[in-house]
């Protein structure tokens, strides 16, 4: 929890500065790769907040954080292929984005890109659908025993647009934000497999370059006002 509290506190030092020419906030709903590909991932709530400094009337440089509690992440590099989510975690993710804007009249369209910073305040593992991952469709059960892996800062890239409104000083907008951010898990353990009611053999889990992957793209309402 201290760690979670440094962190907000860090973000809200850094996206609430007194020259800000634009301050919002919003939510979504955030669809993981796992979802849309019918892997098993689940839809779930994020909410986050957002400074914007602004460059003229049409570039701007958003800087903002989210929360989201994600439930499907998915594992690359590894030797086995994990066909279902093998992780969840409590996701606080930070980016920097450049931002077009295209006024006409009270309606705007946005496009942005940039770069993502995510941190997991905490990761667990599901173990049950790691170890079918590693049976894999040899006939054989696999239970883990042990496990270990490195929870370690992502680093990626997120781009989007929105469209929307604005009434004086404050906007309200839809948002699509697209996100590919990778973090490197070293996975290592043990696990048991064999045939149901036979005879088992402890198998080394070894998997350095195993990356926890956060791929998917967000839908959601935001608003803004402009200082």
């Amino acid at each position: 929890m201290k760690k979670v509290l440094v962190f907000c506190i860090i973000m809200i030092a850094v996206t609430s500065g007194v020259f800000a020419a634009e301050a919002g906030t919003g939510f979504s709903l955030y669809f993981p790769e796992a979802y849309y590909k019918d892997a098993g991932g689940t839809v779930s709530v994020e909410n986050g907040f957002s400074t914007s400094f602004s460059f003229g009337k049409f570039l701007s440089l958003p800087i903002g954080m989210s929360y989201n509690k994600v439930q499907g992440y998915m594992v690359e590099g590894a030797s086995v292929v994990s066909t279902q989510p093998w992780f969840m975690g409590d996701s606080f993710l930070g980016y920097v984005m450049l931002k077009g804007t295209l006024p006409l009249g009270p309606l705007f369209f946005e496009a942005y890109g940039g770069g993502g910073v995510n941190w997991n305040a905490s990761l667990i593992p599901f173990k049950g659908i790691i170890a079918e991952d590693l049976a894999g469709n040899s006939g054989n059960y696999a239970v883990i025993t042990d496990l270990t892996y490195k929870n370690s800062l992502g680093f990626g890239w997120v781009a989007g647009g929105s469209f929307g409104f604005t009434i004086s000083k404050m906007s309200v907008s839809m948002d699509f934000l697209y996100r590919d951010i990778k973090s490197a898990l070293e996975m290592s353990g043990s696990y048991d497999i064999g045939p149901k009611g036979g005879s088992y053999a402890t198998t080394v889990l070894n998997e350095p370059d195993a990356m926890l992957v956060m791929r998917g793209f967000t839908i959601g309402l935001s608003g803004s006002f402009t200082f």
